[in-house]
Order: C-alpha cells, then structure tokens, then sequence
C-alpha cells in the first residue's frame, strides 16, 4: 500500500472475501437511489447541484411501480437519482459507486443543502433476492461518510 499527502493512493483487495468482480447469481434486482425530500422545488436543487435527477415530484405522489421512500416530505417535493437505469450490475457496490459518484462532483452544495430547513437527504438500496444480502467494502462507506450522508437498505424475497 502506498501513501500519498491525501491518504492511501492505492489500497490491496487480497484480504477481502468478497472479489470485485462479484456477480451474485441470487440477486434478481438491485436498485440505490439518492433522494432529497424537501420544500425546495426539483428546479432549484438541480440549479443549485447542476446534477439531473432521473425522478422529481412537486406533487406528494410517488411514480407508480417504485417503492415508497421512508421518509416524506411535507410539501411533496422530491429530487432523486437511481441507478436502477443505468447499472446492470447485481453488484450492490456497483450501484453505490454510480450514485456516489454522481453525488461527489456537487459535494460542497450537497453539504450546503443539508443545513436546509426541512430538508431530508438518504441513500437507500432495494435488493431483491431469493437467497442472501450484500456486501460494502469500505470504499463505498468512505463515500458516504464523506457525503454525510445515511444510508438504509431495503431486501426483498423473491420467489422463481
């Protein structure tokens, strides 16, 4: 492992159980989504972050087919990107590092935005498996802790 003035440049994965090229053949579905809920409108976060989010509402309905968000905004204003679209990956770290990603290029506003009022932001992840759960290495944990942002996990039983 080398080290640079701003940490480990390059970490060793030997010592990790999970490879990363892990396919789990048990998983049938993974989706992470990055929500904001808020009273700010879809327009004026995307103005603020200059990111596109894949779903908004100014309305207190939720897009048919997707599941419901824990948390609620009082407005009925949410802001989201998904990976669901965009990563064919059973691989819930890949979804992750696809929506942290995103996220990490409007950090400095998205840690602005979360002294808001009435402002909510989480990440969440819907697995839908027939046998088994997920695996984060510390990389996707890093991410999150650096976007300060919670993340919650949602697995449901599929049946073929």
């Amino acid at each position: 492992m080398r080290e640079s003035k701003t940490g480990v440049d390059a970490l060793k994965y030997d010592h990790h159980i999970t490879n990363q090229s892990f396919e789990d053949s048990d998983v049938e579905r993974i989706s992470v989504c990055f929500r904001i809920s808020s009273n700010l409108t879809p327009n004026i976060i995307t103005e603020l972050t200059g990111l596109m989010p894949d779903f908004s509402s100014i309305s207190p309905r939720y897009p048919k087919g997707l599941a419901k968000p824990r948390v609620h905004s009082e407005t009925g204003f949410y802001w989201e990107l998904d990976s669901e679209f965009h990563c064919s990956s059973k691989d819930i770290r890949r979804h992750l590092d696809y929506v942290c990603d995103k996220l990490l290029k409007a950090k400095e506003k998205l840690i602005e935005l979360q002294s808001t009022t009435n402002l909510k932001m989480f990440v969440s992840a819907n697995i839908w498996t027939a046998n088994g759960g997920f695996v984060l290495w510390p990389e996707q944990m890093r991410k999150l802790a650096e976007l300060n942002i919670e993340f919650g996990v949602l697995i449901s039983n599929y049946c073929e």
